[in-house]
């Protein structure tokens, strides 16, 4: 039987998990936390960065509906739309219709245009979206583990993407950044556009067109039905750091929490910079680890309050100022509205003070938003690090790298930007790489 260690306990873990559960494995998940679930949980039930799920994200709804906490999201219609700079009228790109349909007949509906503007843009927008990128083949996704184990992003950058068009120039021009920039907390000015294409492309073709956000205590979502369908299937080990990964003649060695574990393969679902000691005879680690390294020095941190007298928002909203902070406004359970506002990919040494973003947040949200009268305490939440970008020129990796090692997680060569359904769908060719080299 095969030992195959997971490290991490994230979306991607979790979906490999439960594909290779069925088969003759013995299967270790070692996960640095007391939860399941990584930055979807994101700890006593905070996330730290909403999360859009889509009818069209059916790894990830597939993942739930297996662990059995699909009906908790709430699905309603979805649409892809922007906000004026004053957030008062909501433009809808996106209507509930299928395909490319959609968000033409948003645009011909559209009052801000004259009525050549509207078609000018209708003409543009339909090009765009005919020559949206084919999606990554699982086989180009997965790679043979011998050679081109990374993949570079080409291509220009969503700003780039944004200043050529003109039907994205009138959405700039009058209403400030798109709302698509925020469906994946994107920095435009660093984002290769063919991801974000694809992502677009993925909700506008799915017939259902529903979506909902991970919001409250996420924990129910993902956590505690993980822990509950793994228990007694696999060795869950919580709570267990993994301080090195060495390869060892035909076996791995893992050490975590002064013990040292051998595995057959290794399936790593963090990036490589957040593990001390990485080593084998193929030097695997070498290239990504730096790469990791390279965004180690940033955070997201979330800072939250509830407030009366507010209205939710529509969905996520990019600050035109500062391409790494989003604000998100949603009822809460007490009929009053918690206010995120979220800041993406923040140097370390930036904003430590939590008292300083108490203050800037308060005042923000006055101005922003209008009248509104604060109802609970304002909570600030770190998290460690932020996900690798998806800039041109970055090298992400594909599953296989040889010697029994895989790689999973929303860092990978998906050719999504990285998000929970790219985290699920790796890991799903993780585990599906697996099974193939196990009958080999």
């Amino acid at each position: 039987m095969k030992r195959v260690a997971i490290i991490g306990g994230g979306v991607a873990g979790i979906s490999s998990a439960v594909e290779l559960i069925p088969h003759d494995l013995r299967i270790t998940i070692f996960e640095s936390d007391s939860f399941l679930g990584g930055r979807v949980a994101g700890g006593e039930g905070w996330d730290t960065g909403r999360h859009l799920v889509t009818t069209a994200h059916k790894e990830f709804l597939g993942l739930l509906e297996t662990i059995g906490s699909k009906p908790t999201i709430s699905l309603r219609p979805a649409t892809i739309g922007t906000i004026t700079r004053l957030r008062k009228p909501f433009w809808r790109l996106s209507i509930p219709l299928a395909g490319s349909v959609s968000p033409l007949a948003g645009l011909l509906g559209s009052t801000f245009l004259s009525f050549p503007q509207r078609f000018g843009a209708v003409g543009n927008l339909a090009a765009t979206l005919n020559a949206t990128p084919a999606p990554i083949s699982d086989e180009d996704m997965m790679g043979d583990g011998k050679n081109s184990n990374f993949v570079e992003v080409v291509g220009e950058t969503f700003e780039s993407f944004m200043d050529q068009n003109d039907w994205v120039r009138l959405l700039r021009s009058r209403f400030g950044y798109p709302l698509v920039r925020s469906i994946c907390n994107l920095d435009a000015e660093q984002a290769a556009v063919e991801p974000v294409l694809r992502a677009i492309k993925l909700i506008l073709d799915d017939p259902v067109k529903l979506a909902g956000w991970t919001t409250g205590n996420v924990g129910k979502l993902v956590s505690e039905p993980a822990e509950r369908y793994l228990d007694g299937k696999i060795d869950l080990k919580l709570n267990t750091s993994v301080l090195s990964i060495e390869r060892d003649n035909s076996s791995w060695k893992v050490e975590a929490n002064g013990r040292v574990d051998e595995f057959d393969l290794i399936l790593l679902t963090i990036p490589p910079g957040n593990i001390s000691t990485l080593s084998s005879s193929n030097n695997h680690f070498n290239y990504f680890k730096s790469v990791a390294e390279g965004i180690s020095a940033k955070k997201i941190i979330t800072t939250r309050a509830s407030w009366k007298g507010f209205e939710s928002l529509p969905g996520p909203i990019l600050e035109p100022e500062s391409p790494y902070v989003v604000w998100f406004a949603e009822s809460g359970v007490d009929g009053n509205v918690v206010v995120d506002q979220v800041f993406s990919g923040v140097e370390n040494g930036d904003m430590n003070s939590p008292a300083q973003l108490r203050k800037a947040y308060d005042q923000r949200v006055k101005k922003l938003f209008g009248h509104a009268e604060r109802v609970s305490d304002i909570i600030v939440r770190p998290y460690a690090s932020a996900t690798p970008s998806i800039a041109p020129g970055v090298q992400r990796p594909r599953v296989r790298q040889g010697e029994g090692l895989y790689y999973a997680g929303d860092w990978l060569h998906t050719g999504l930007p990285p998000t929970l359904e790219s985290a699920a769908i790796a890991g799903n060719m993780a585990a599906k790489a697996i099974l193939e080299d196990c009958k080999n």
